[in-house]
């Protein structure tokens, strides 16, 4: 079962009020003047979300998204020609230049969307040349920079963005640890995508002014204990990733005095028992991902009574005796033992799951058996990929207990 995004942050919500502010002066003319033009242009409609991992997710629209809600189109193939093209405009709008062969001296144009509140423009070659043309789009709330060629001197210009509410700078091989100072000047931030940027632990301290910063991103970066301190001084914080960094118990004792937390990633990290010890206090936290960690059997009672949803354990030494204290948390519906230390006899304690919508136990000693203990109603998925010990009579043997489940397996 592939690790999956368990919701999309409703962030269209977050910032409803900024758009409303942000509405044209002019007639509805111009917004179906300027929708048409960029349909000239090879413009598609759009839809879009602002993930858990701070990152901007677009979806094809088939129908005009309607009023009060942000017209962003996709330009598929654009390049600076294209973009020499765009009409000038105050409406509220968003444009989608993923990939595309567009760069800093086609951005001069972009300048002519006085009301742009949205711009993607992951994996192009724009720099920080390019960064400063956007200064004139005043309105601009989202900005995707990531693996761009946006370097920490361009990033100086940030603080002009003063309405921005989500920064992806993902892949940007150029943002360093000297990069956090002005990224902590854009106030109004609530989502921030790190991920693979040359961040460190220095860079923290320079993200205290974030006050409203509710998605810090911050997997495959340089941080390490020596940031997690500082991490207190964002009191909104709900979905923090550390992923691939070397964070350990010493530093994640920190993450108790998050109090809002709700997903938190820490795939392969040191993080072991002592760390599951501080997140009793995280009442709010629904997804936990401790793939690849030092987790064992005796960090799982500390589990116990948090309202968890999704719980990822992939490659972690927990057996049977901590599937003991898992069945307690009743309210999950997501849960991942693959290449775990899980055995038929650890199935019987997962009785009680009576919520549980998602099992994943590839690559464990489960037989036919141990199949027959998993009489939950709720079970709609179960991947027992690897299991060698499970044969075809089994799974259709469980298929018969539970006809709507879908089994990826023998």
């Amino acid at each position: 079962m592939p690790r999956k995004i368990p919701g999309l942050v409703a962030f269209a919500a977050l910032v409803t009020g900024a758009f409303a502010s942000g509405q044209p002066k002019s007639a509805d003319l111009d917004q179906a003047g300027t929708t048409a033009a960029l349909k000239r242009l090879g413009g598609a409609l759009q839809s879009f979300e602002v993930t858990e991992f701070g990152e901007i997710h677009f979806k094809s629209e088939k129908t005009d998204p309607g009023s009060g809600r942000l017209h962003v189109f996709r330009l598929n193939g654009a390049d600076d020609k294209t973009l020499s093209k765009l009409p000038k405009s105050d409406v509220s709008i968003g444009l989608d230049l993923r990939g595309t062969g567009v760069s800093d001296a086609g951005l001069k144009f972009v300048a002519n969307l006085k009301g742009l509140q949205l711009i993607s423009l992951n994996g192009t070659k724009v720099g920080d040349d390019g960064l400063k043309e956007l200064l004139a789009c005043k309105e601009l709330r989202m900005l995707d920079l990531s693996g761009t060629k946006v370097k920490t001197d361009g990033l100086r210009q940030l603080d002009q963005f003063k309405d921005l509410r989500a920064l992806d700078l993902s892949r940007c091989g150029g943002v360093t640890e000297k990069s956090g100072r002005d990224i902590g000047l854009v106030k109004e931030l609530r989502s921030l995508n790190l991920e693979k940027t040359r961040i460190a632990d220095i860079s923290m301290r320079d993200l205290a002014p974030l006050k409203k910063l509710f998605t810090l991103n911050l997997n495959g970066t340089k941080v390490t204990d020596g940031g997690m301190a500082d991490l207190a001084a964002l009191p909104e914080l709900i979905n923090l990733h550390l992923a691939q960094t070397d964070v350990s118990d010493l530093g994640l004792r920190a993450l108790g005095r998050l109090s809002k937390l709700g997903h938190l990633d820490l795939r392969a990290t040191r993080a072991g028992t002592d760390t599951l010890k501080e997140l009793h206090t995280s009442s709010g936290l629904r997804h936990l991902d401790l793939e690849d960690t030092r987790i064992e059997d005796e960090g799982m009672k500390h589990l116990v009574g948090l309202q968890l949803t999704h719980l990822i354990l992939t490659k972690t030494r927990v057996s049977d005796n901590g599937l003991k204290q898992l069945g307690k948390i009743r309210t999950l519906k997501v849960l991942v033992l693959e290449k775990t230390r899980v055995t038929d006899a650890g199935l019987k304690e997962l009785s009680g799951l009576e919520e549980l919508e998602e099992l994943n136990l590839n690559d464990n000693l489960i037989t036919d058996a141990g199949l027959k203990d998993l009489k939950l109603k709720t079970l709609t998925k179960i991947s027992l990929k690897g299991c060698k010990k499970v044969t075809r009579a089994g799974t259709n043997a469980l298929k018969m207990l539970n006809p709507k489940i879908h089994i990826d397996g023998p």
